[in-house]
């Protein structure tokens, strides 16, 4: 999943769609770090459903 997620994120920047379908003045860098953040928040869930960490 997450390979699939940053491959998925790399293509869509390197060959150019996502930077030409977000508004003008959209800071990227802070996009993908959202993107970025939120998939490990959500690994960070699976793995505590799964009961190899605890929740924080």
């Amino acid at each position: 999943m997450l390979w699939s997620l940053a491959h998925g994120l790399a293509t869509l920047v390197i060959d150019g769609p996502l930077p030409n379908k977000v508004p003008p003045g959209t800071d990227l860098e802070s996009q993908i770090q959202s993107v970025i953040d939120l998939s490990s928040h959500m690994v960070a869930l699976e793995v505590a459903e799964m009961g190899l960490i605890s929740r924080r």
